[in-house]
Parts: C-alpha cells; structure tokens; sequence
C-alpha cells in the first residue's frame, strides 16, 4: 500500500491515513499479468464501501476459489474447442473483411495442397475459381455489413489445378469485422448428382424431381419439352405448376401425404391423371413416383408419359368393337379383361364395369373353369 522499497519512513499514521481516504493501486498497475477478474476481487476487498466489500477471509477466498474453477473450466472449453478445430474434417476459419485467412485448421492444408506456413495471410476468394471467387467478396461484404449469415457452394482450387466443390456457410463474430467460415467438401455428392441427372436426361420419359418443398430441383429435356418450357424455366417452380388448374387445391395435401409416407408407385396404376402445359392446354398422362433419399434430404422423381395417342387409339379400338355385331372381350396377356363391347354385356349379363379388371374364367363354365387358365397361356 506504500510503494516499494526503499520506503521513504512514511509515519504509521500516514499510511492509516492514506488507506482510509485514498484508493489502493490496482494489482495490475503493478504487475499487467495479474488477470482482470483477480484484480476485480482484490479491490473490492479493499473497497472503501463497507457494503461493497467482502465480509471476511473466507468470503475473500471462496471467491478466489470460484475464480480459480471457472478459469479451470474455461480453459478446459478452450482446449476442446482447439482440439475440435484441428480435428474437424471440415474446413473451419477465420477472414477478415479484405478476405485474407486470419485463421484456418489443418483441412485446409489437405483439400487446398497448400502449407501451413503459405495459408495464414492468403485471400480466401483467390482460392477460390475466378468467377466463385467474385462471388465469395461480395458475400463476405454483406455478412460483415448486415450480420446475417450466408452459405454458398463453389469450387476450392487445389495447388496442383484440380478443384473440389465445398458447401460455404458464413457467420459474422460478434463485435468484430471478421467472418467464421465452415466448409464442408461436397464433391462426390456433386459427383452422384451429375450421374443421377445424366440418368434422368437420357431417359425416355419426362423425368421430373421435386424436394421436401414439392419445388421442382430438376427437370430433363423430354419434361420440359412435352409441359412447353424452356431449360431451367421449371427448376424453383412448385410442383401444381404442370398440373391443371381444377386438380390444384388438393394436389398439396396429396404430395405431402406422399412425402410423410414414400413408396415407389408405378406407371399404369388405373389413376385419370392429366399434365397441364405452359400454354394451359391439359393432356392425359401416366405417372410414376419413386422417392429418392439424399444427404439433403428426400427427392421424389417423377416420371411422366404423354399417352395422348394411346388413349386416341384406344377410343378407335372402343368404337370398332362397339359397332362389331358379335359379342366382343379384350384381355390382356395375363387373362384379365380389359374392354367389353356392348353384344358382350348382352351375352353374359354383365355391365361393362363388371367386367373389366375381372379375370376372363368367369365366363368360362364351371365344368372346364380349372383347366381354362392353361388353355389361354397355350394359346
């Protein structure tokens, strides 16, 4: 309380004075490395507020113990947040608002080739391809300057020339013009998705893939051929955009039904359904519904089959068996009947509705029923 040595031969009087009526010199003025929630405990030990200060030792020393704990646990937080930052698979930094790398864990050096020693200081979005890389300064100045976080997905270039596509997300620290970056490496998801469109593409029917949203996140050319669109014009759209108007207020509560309870449903499943085109004329379709699930979440891929013609033809087919004189039934190769004309419900005293989807033995009698199915198959 009165200095250092060598001590001046101040009177024991004046000390009590100056203990009384002046403020003790904080610990760090005489040593900086006295941490700040120490020095903290100490001058309210010697506050001049009785209120304020300690009540006694003890209470001086749990409050030292507590400061010790918490210091300990901090620490231990610390430690694991370190050994999270080197182990993380992910690509984990620090930039600041020029976009230079302040900080960066040890994937960094394995997906970019690059060395510890060249990476501190370097500009991020010059890592980055030179038309990401625009992008990436734009979306690090809106982070620092809104607060909000953003995420992007761009191509991380290699030191040998190769590149790897990395999924961004971006988040301002607190009080500070710096940017906490996540990068996680998405290449062979990138990889299966280009193979999975490639399959799609080359498919022979209008493919097209929705999310959990029921947004289209793909379309191929053979989709937006027979809806009248444009390539990408469907990519973001929701679904009911290709499906006709009447049908579009229970279509929602249908998709989500689906999406809650995926299960694979294929074309010909005796379903009326119709496509809607750009220009608004409808067409009659088949569908088919296959859930995919990916990493990001659950697909349903749809394929659709324009069977204008089909159904032209089968209207023909109709007609001519209407107007044939004899009783007329169509199977198909399996024995089930398909159509029945008008002399046929005569004949049998079916209705039409009756008969199809039933099996033809049926109208076989009873005596040679048994044997008729290997009859049909021989002939």
């Amino acid at each position: 309380l009165t200095g250092g040595p060598p001590f001046d031969g101040t009177q024991v009087l004046e000390v009590l004075r100056r203990v009384i009526s002046e403020p003790p010199t904080p610990p760090r003025k005489r040593n900086p490395d006295v941490p700040v929630e120490l020095e903290a405990i100490c001058l309210r030990g010697l506050s001049k507020d009785r209120e304020a200060r300690q009540q006694s030792a003890s209470e001086i020393a749990d409050n030292v113990r507590s400061w010790i704990a918490e210091r300990a646990d901090r620490k231990r937080s610390e430690q694991e947040r370190e050994r999270f930052f080197a182990l993380s698979p992910d690509l984990l930094g620090v930039v600041d608002e020029a976009g230079r790398l302040q900080q960066s864990n040890p994937a960094w050096e394995r997906i970019t080739g690059r060395t510890a020693q060249a990476l501190p200081g370097a500009s991020f979005p010059d890592l980055l391809t030179a038309r990401d890389g625009d992008a990436m300064r734009q979306l690090l100045r809106d982070v620092i300057a809104t607060g909000h976080s953003a995420s992007a997905e761009n191509r991380l270039l290699h030191a040998d020339g190769s590149h790897r596509w990395i999924d961004w997300s971006a988040s301002r620290i607190a009080d500070e013009r710096l940017v906490y970056l996540v990068g996680r490496d998405v290449t062979q998801r990138r990889h299966d998705e280009q193979r999975f469109h490639g399959l799609l593409e080359s498919a022979p029917d209008a493919m097209v893939v929705i999310d959990e949203t029921a947004r289209i996140v793909f379309a191929n050319g053979q989709a937006n051929r027979i809806f009248g669109y444009e390539e990408q014009e469907l990519i973001g759209q929701p679904i009911e955009v290709v499906v006709p108007e009447r049908f579009r207020a229970d279509h929602p509560a249908k998709v989500r039904a689906f999406i809650d309870q995926p299960a694979a449903r294929p074309m010909g499943a005796r379903l009326e359904l119709f496509g809607r085109r750009k220009d608004g004329t409808e067409f009659p379709a088949e569908v088919s519904l296959s859930p995919v699930r990916t990493e990001t979440g659950l697909l349903v891929c749809s394929a659709v089959r324009d069977v204008t013609d089909r159904r032209r033809a089968q209207r023909l087919c109709e007609a001519l068996l209407e107007s044939a004189p004899d009783a007329m039934v169509v199977t198909d190769d399996s024995g089930t009947i398909k159509l029945a004309n008008s002399e046929a419900t005569k004949l049998f005293g079916y209705t039409a509705a009756q008969l199809v989807g039933q099996r033809v033995e049926m109208l076989v009698p009873p005596e040679v029923r048994q044997q008729h199915p290997q009859f049909f198959a021989g002939y």
